[in-house]
Protein backbone atom coordinates (compact mmCIF):
# COMPACT_ATOMS: atom_id res chain seq x y z
CA UNK A 1 0.00 0.00 0.00
CA UNK A 2 2.90 2.37 0.59
CA UNK A 3 3.66 2.32 -3.12
CA UNK A 4 0.45 4.18 -4.00
CA UNK A 5 1.50 7.58 -2.55
CA UNK A 6 4.90 7.21 -4.17
CA UNK A 7 3.40 6.43 -7.55
CA UNK A 8 0.95 9.29 -7.18
CA UNK A 9 3.81 11.62 -6.34
CA UNK A 10 5.83 10.49 -9.33
CA UNK A 11 2.81 10.96 -11.57
CA UNK A 12 2.32 14.46 -10.20
CA UNK A 13 6.00 15.22 -10.77
CA UNK A 14 5.71 14.01 -14.35
CA UNK A 15 2.68 16.23 -14.94
CA UNK A 16 4.38 19.26 -13.41
CA UNK A 17 7.58 18.73 -15.40
CA UNK A 18 5.59 18.30 -18.59
CA UNK A 19 3.57 21.44 -17.97
CA UNK A 20 6.56 23.58 -17.05
CA UNK A 21 8.62 22.38 -20.02
CA UNK A 22 6.25 23.95 -22.52
CA UNK A 23 7.81 26.39 -24.96
CA UNK A 24 8.45 29.95 -23.86
CA UNK A 25 8.24 30.88 -27.55
CA UNK A 26 7.22 28.74 -30.49
CA UNK A 27 6.67 29.61 -34.15
CA UNK A 28 6.19 27.49 -37.28
CA UNK A 29 5.64 30.47 -39.63
CA UNK A 30 2.40 29.04 -41.01
CA UNK A 31 1.07 32.57 -41.62
CA UNK A 32 3.67 35.31 -41.91
CA UNK A 33 0.97 37.97 -42.06
CA UNK A 34 -0.04 37.11 -38.49
CA UNK A 35 3.46 37.45 -37.02
CA UNK A 36 3.21 41.18 -36.28
CA UNK A 37 0.24 40.48 -34.03
CA UNK A 38 2.39 38.02 -32.10
CA UNK A 39 5.19 40.53 -31.59
CA UNK A 40 7.54 39.67 -34.45
CA UNK A 41 9.20 42.63 -36.20
CA UNK A 42 10.96 42.90 -39.58
CA UNK A 43 13.60 45.60 -40.09
CA UNK A 44 15.51 46.01 -43.35
CA UNK A 45 18.78 47.84 -42.65
CA UNK A 46 20.38 47.04 -46.00
CA UNK A 47 21.95 49.53 -48.37
CA UNK A 48 19.10 51.00 -50.47
CA UNK A 49 16.36 48.69 -49.11
CA UNK A 50 13.91 47.22 -51.58
CA UNK A 51 10.39 48.55 -50.80
CA UNK A 52 8.93 45.27 -52.08
CA UNK A 53 8.27 43.48 -48.79
CA UNK A 54 8.13 40.07 -50.48
CA UNK A 55 11.92 40.29 -50.96
CA UNK A 56 12.42 40.93 -47.25
CA UNK A 57 11.59 38.43 -44.48
CA UNK A 58 8.25 37.08 -45.64
CA UNK A 59 6.22 33.93 -46.26
CA UNK A 60 8.27 31.08 -47.71
CA UNK A 61 8.46 30.68 -51.49
CA UNK A 62 8.35 26.97 -52.38
CA UNK A 63 7.81 27.64 -56.07
CA UNK A 64 11.06 29.53 -56.62
CA UNK A 65 13.10 28.19 -53.69
CA UNK A 66 12.25 25.15 -51.52
CA UNK A 67 9.57 23.60 -49.30
CA UNK A 68 9.28 24.08 -45.54
CA UNK A 69 10.92 21.89 -42.90
CA UNK A 70 7.44 20.94 -41.62
CA UNK A 71 3.84 21.84 -42.37
CA UNK A 72 2.55 23.37 -45.59
CA UNK A 73 5.08 23.90 -48.37
CA UNK A 74 5.32 27.66 -47.72
CA UNK A 75 5.24 27.34 -43.92
CA UNK A 76 8.55 29.07 -43.20
CA UNK A 77 10.10 32.54 -43.17
CA UNK A 78 12.31 33.38 -46.13
CA UNK A 79 14.51 36.31 -47.13
CA UNK A 80 16.22 37.11 -50.43
CA UNK A 81 19.32 38.91 -51.68
CA UNK A 82 16.85 41.15 -53.54
CA UNK A 83 15.84 42.80 -50.25
CA UNK A 84 18.44 45.52 -50.91
CA UNK A 85 19.62 47.21 -54.11
CA UNK A 86 23.02 48.19 -52.69
CA UNK A 87 26.10 46.12 -51.93
CA UNK A 88 25.21 45.41 -48.28
CA UNK A 89 22.25 43.21 -47.32
CA UNK A 90 21.30 43.59 -43.65
CA UNK A 91 17.83 42.26 -42.97
CA UNK A 92 16.54 41.51 -39.45
CA UNK A 93 13.69 39.41 -38.09
CA UNK A 94 13.14 40.09 -34.38
CA UNK A 95 11.39 37.60 -32.12
CA UNK A 96 8.64 38.64 -29.71
CA UNK A 97 9.77 39.89 -26.29
CA UNK A 98 10.26 37.10 -23.75
CA UNK A 99 11.69 36.60 -20.26
CA UNK A 100 15.38 35.89 -20.64
CA UNK A 101 17.20 33.39 -18.46
CA UNK A 102 20.61 31.78 -18.83
CA UNK A 103 20.28 28.16 -19.90
CA UNK A 104 17.13 28.53 -21.99
CA UNK A 105 17.42 26.46 -25.16
CA UNK A 106 16.88 28.04 -28.58
CA UNK A 107 16.09 25.71 -31.49
CA UNK A 108 15.30 26.39 -35.13
CA UNK A 109 15.91 25.04 -38.64
CA UNK A 110 17.53 26.91 -41.50
CA UNK A 111 18.75 26.30 -45.04
CA UNK A 112 19.86 28.10 -48.19
CA UNK A 113 18.77 27.94 -51.81
CA UNK A 114 22.45 27.44 -52.51
CA UNK A 115 23.33 29.36 -55.66
CA UNK A 116 25.60 31.87 -53.86
CA UNK A 117 27.05 31.95 -50.31
CA UNK A 118 24.64 33.07 -47.59
CA UNK A 119 25.06 34.05 -43.95
CA UNK A 120 22.78 34.04 -40.91
CA UNK A 121 23.49 35.53 -37.49
CA UNK A 122 21.42 35.26 -34.30
CA UNK A 123 21.96 37.92 -31.66
CA UNK A 124 20.41 38.69 -28.28
CA UNK A 125 19.23 41.97 -26.77
CA UNK A 126 18.39 42.27 -23.09
CA UNK A 127 16.80 45.69 -23.58
CA UNK A 128 13.13 44.77 -23.39
CA UNK A 129 11.09 45.49 -26.52
CA UNK A 130 13.87 47.39 -28.31
CA UNK A 131 14.48 46.61 -31.98
CA UNK A 132 17.46 48.96 -32.18
CA UNK A 133 20.16 46.81 -33.75
CA UNK A 134 22.81 48.43 -31.55
CA UNK A 135 21.19 46.68 -28.56
CA UNK A 136 21.79 43.23 -30.07
CA UNK A 137 25.34 42.97 -28.79
CA UNK A 138 25.42 39.28 -27.82
CA UNK A 139 26.17 37.23 -30.94
CA UNK A 140 24.94 33.71 -30.18
CA UNK A 141 25.26 32.08 -33.60
CA UNK A 142 26.97 32.92 -36.89
CA UNK A 143 26.53 30.57 -39.85
CA UNK A 144 29.03 30.93 -42.71
CA UNK A 145 30.82 34.12 -41.58
CA UNK A 146 33.48 33.69 -44.28
CA UNK A 147 30.95 33.26 -47.12
CA UNK A 148 32.31 29.94 -48.36
CA UNK A 149 30.51 28.33 -51.27
CA UNK A 150 29.38 25.29 -49.26
CA UNK A 151 29.25 26.97 -45.85
CA UNK A 152 25.46 27.22 -45.60
CA UNK A 153 23.44 23.96 -45.70
CA UNK A 154 21.22 23.42 -48.71
CA UNK A 155 18.99 21.04 -46.76
CA UNK A 156 17.12 21.90 -43.58
CA UNK A 157 19.66 22.04 -40.77
CA UNK A 158 18.80 21.99 -37.05
CA UNK A 159 20.45 24.70 -34.93
CA UNK A 160 20.36 24.51 -31.13
CA UNK A 161 22.14 26.53 -28.46
CA UNK A 162 21.58 27.85 -24.95
CA UNK A 163 21.26 31.45 -23.84
CA UNK A 164 24.32 32.46 -21.80
CA UNK A 165 24.50 34.71 -18.76
CA UNK A 166 23.66 38.23 -19.92
CA UNK A 167 23.22 41.77 -18.66
CA UNK A 168 19.93 43.54 -19.25
CA UNK A 169 16.40 44.03 -18.01
CA UNK A 170 15.45 40.36 -17.85
CA UNK A 171 13.32 40.66 -20.98
CA UNK A 172 14.45 41.00 -24.56
CA UNK A 173 14.42 39.61 -28.06
CA UNK A 174 16.39 37.42 -30.41
CA UNK A 175 17.39 38.94 -33.74
CA UNK A 176 17.78 36.79 -36.87
CA UNK A 177 20.03 38.69 -39.27
CA UNK A 178 20.49 37.89 -42.95
CA UNK A 179 23.79 39.66 -43.46
CA UNK A 180 25.73 39.88 -46.73
CA UNK A 181 28.69 42.28 -46.56
CA UNK A 182 29.41 42.09 -50.31
CA UNK A 183 26.34 41.34 -52.38
CA UNK A 184 28.29 41.57 -55.63
CA UNK A 185 29.54 38.02 -55.07
CA UNK A 186 27.37 36.61 -52.27
CA UNK A 187 23.78 36.24 -51.18
CA UNK A 188 20.86 34.19 -52.45
CA UNK A 189 17.88 33.07 -50.35
CA UNK A 190 17.55 31.46 -46.91
CA UNK A 191 14.70 30.02 -44.86
CA UNK A 192 13.89 29.83 -41.16
CA UNK A 193 11.47 27.30 -39.69
CA UNK A 194 10.28 25.50 -36.53
CA UNK A 195 11.58 27.97 -33.96
CA UNK A 196 11.27 27.52 -30.20
CA UNK A 197 12.70 28.66 -26.87
CA UNK A 198 12.29 26.30 -23.89
CA UNK A 199 13.22 26.70 -20.21
CA UNK A 200 16.43 25.41 -18.69
CA UNK A 201 15.90 21.72 -17.71
CA UNK A 202 17.13 22.40 -14.16
CA UNK A 203 14.34 24.95 -13.70
CA UNK A 204 11.74 22.37 -14.68
CA UNK A 205 13.30 19.82 -12.31
CA UNK A 206 13.36 22.29 -9.41
CA UNK A 207 9.70 23.15 -9.89
CA UNK A 208 8.81 19.47 -10.02
CA UNK A 209 10.73 18.65 -6.84
CA UNK A 210 9.06 21.59 -5.11
CA UNK A 211 5.66 20.22 -6.06
CA UNK A 212 6.61 16.79 -4.69
CA UNK A 213 7.54 18.46 -1.42
CA UNK A 214 4.15 20.15 -1.20
CA UNK A 215 2.40 16.85 -1.89
CA UNK A 216 4.40 15.15 0.84
CA UNK A 217 3.53 17.88 3.35
CA UNK A 218 -0.17 17.61 2.54
CA UNK A 219 -0.15 13.85 3.05
CA UNK A 220 1.72 14.22 6.32
CA UNK A 221 -0.77 16.78 7.61
CA UNK A 222 -3.68 14.50 6.69
CA UNK A 223 -2.13 11.63 8.66
CA UNK A 224 -1.82 13.72 11.87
Amino acid sequence: MKFKPLLAGLAAFSLVASAQATDILSENFDSFSSLAGKGWVVSNKGQFPNPDLSASWSQGSPGSAFNSQSGAADSYAGVSYASAFGNVIDNWLFSPVFNLAAGETVTFYTRSHGDLPDRLQVSLSGNGASTNTSDFTSLLFDLNPTYTADGFPTDWFKVQFTIPTFSGSGTGRLGFRFYIADASANGDYIGLDTFSVVPEPATVMTLGIGMLGLLAMRRRNKSL
